[in-house]
């Protein structure tokens, strides 16, 4: 059965093109306190969008969609600094975006304008020589070039440019992350996982390249060493959403179910608006054979998906699965 993984930020050089226009937003906060929640979004009134929803017994806040990803990491810092008297820690959710559904909106608010000014940035205090500012200049270059090349698919160029962009920047592990990826979407396993563990030679605690380890493992049908791999992702970044999915994810597909299970509730209640964490959930309770469970985690899918195509197939599939869940109870 197809999992459905939350797509690494790390992954996405380019925007497919499938994708709609605004591909990012930021959930602020998500508690079973209506009150607290409702507070919170009464002062958060000057992005484009903020909504307050409300899944189940839980309320959270999202805000957006923003145009790029760069517009949506600066606002939610920007959102961090201002309203850090209210213990906010914003997360930035980068993936296709639609209105939420109506029936989960308590409430909105869309300004006309937003007055956000991007804040200058400090001079360096240290003068580039003409040599570094060339190395600078082709970094910069190769790296570009990597991430069109990766935008087209085009995998074996993209392993080209990333390796110069990595002799005029050796000490960047990010840089040896996306050549992991690059080599595993060619099939080159060995390199890959040796990229990946240069990456966390430089830097042991590179959460994106245990990642990476733990997107190929998947791959290679290992999942109990992804479990590892996107575990101590998880650890290194445990607010981020992307590893605590894939995490949650891995551990289904290594068949630790009971510990699928605890973490799917932990992340429902921390994350109610995301689809993945559904379907995802529905498996896990068709592999333990609670087809009620499974059956209202699938109808969840299916109405928080509706206007987004990016979910099409998996959408395809779950209808098809409420179909047999359907004639077995029938039978």
């Amino acid at each position: 059965m197809k999992k459905l993984l939350l797509v690494l930020t790390i992954s996405l050089f380019a925007i497919p093109q499938t994708y709609a226009k605004h591909f990012c937003f930021i959930q602020v906060l998500s508690s079973k306190d209506g009150k607290k929640t409702e507070e919170i979004f009464s002062e958060i009134k000057e992005f484009p969008a903020t909504y307050l929803l409300k899944y189940g017994k839980v309320y959270t806040i999202r805000i957006g969609p923003f145009e790029d990803f760069k517009a949506c990491k600066f606002r939610s810092k920007y959102l961090k600094e201002k309203y850090k008297y209210l213990g906010l820690n914003p997360i930035v959710i980068s993936r296709s975006y639609q209105k939420p559904p109506e029936d989960k909106i308590v409430k909105t608010f869309q300004p006309q304008n937003s007055s956000l000014q991007k804040p200058k940035e400090e001079k360096e205090n240290k003068k580039v020589t003409s040599d570094e500012n060339e190395d600078r200049k082709l970094y910069l270059l190769y790296l570009e070039k990597a991430k069109i090349c990766m935008g087209r698919k085009d995998c074996q160029n993209a392993i080209k440019y990333l390796s110069l962009a990595i002799k005029k920047n050796p000490k960047n592990p990010l840089l040896y992350t996306y050549l992991g990826y690059a080599y595993s979407h060619v099939g080159n396993y060995t390199k890959a996982i040796e990229s990946f563990r240069k990456a966390l030679e430089i830097n042991p605690n590179f959460a994106e390249a245990y990642a990476g380890m733990g997107y190929l493992y998947l791959q290679l049908h290992a999942p109990n060493v992804a479990a590892i791999a996107f575990r101590k992702a998880h650890e290194i970044k445990p607010n981020d959403i992307i590893y605590s999915v894939n995490y949650a994810i891995s551990l289904l597909e290594a068949q630790k179910y009971q510990d699928a299970k605890k973490l799917f509730k932990e992340l429902k209640n921390k994350y109610p608006f995301l689809p993945e964490i559904y379907f995802n959930e529905a498996i896990l309770y068709l592999k333990l054979k609670n087809y009620s469970k499974a059956a209202e985690d699938l109808k969840l899918f299916i109405e928080m998906t509706k206007q987004n195509n990016y979910y099409s197939a998996h959408r395809k599939t779950a209808e098809k699965l409420l179909k047999a869940i359907s004639e077995l109870a029938k039978g």
